[in-house]
């Protein structure tokens, strides 16, 4: 008889906890903003809303260079200043952002990303050529190496806010 006021207050504890938990909705997480600073130049990807691509130098509160991920049948990269997507083509190794493919069925704006320690390579779903940058104000596509030895394939994800 002296467990009942203790098994009393452990089911109201219970029907308490489960009543939170279904007044609380899914968890909706932010997406993930990013900058990324290519290693040989130091410089941000950046971009328009022309749909220019180009590295510059690393600006704290540029949304132009800010970047996250939205997962639409693969990894599309989004601009958060513009809401294009990062996008490339089969025939030419020029990159650049085109309006996002909400149902993702662009293979040319899916992108897969190779990390070794803090360091992150970008290649085209549909062609396999890296993001790269070669030189200031610069950003292109070419056939990746394979390799973790070419700085100018090289990004750094860098929170930059």
């Amino acid at each position: 008889m002296r467990f009942k006021p203790v098994v009393t207050a452990l089911v109201a504890m219970t029907v308490m906890a489960a009543g939170i938990v279904s007044f609380s909705g899914p968890a909706q997480a932010e997406p993930f903003e990013f900058h990324m600073q290519n290693v040989k130049t130091s410089e941000c990807l950046d971009s328009n809303s022309s749909g220019d691509v180009y590295t510059r130098p690393c600006q704290f509160g540029n949304m132009y260079q800010t970047w996250y991920k939205v997962n639409i049948k693969g990894d599309q990269l989004r601009n958060k200043a513009t809401g294009r997507c990062l996008d490339n083509a089969e025939n030419e190794f020029k990159v650049y952002t085109n309006p996002c493919d909400e149902n993702g069925n662009n293979r040319y704006q899916k992108w897969n990303q190779w990390s070794k320690n803090d360091l992150r390579k970008y290649t085209s779903f549909a062609t396999t050529r890296a993001l790269v940058s070669n030189g200031p104000n610069n950003a292109t596509m070419r056939n990746h190496s394979y390799e973790w030895f070419d700085s100018a394939e090289q990004w750094r994800t860098v929170n930059f806010g």
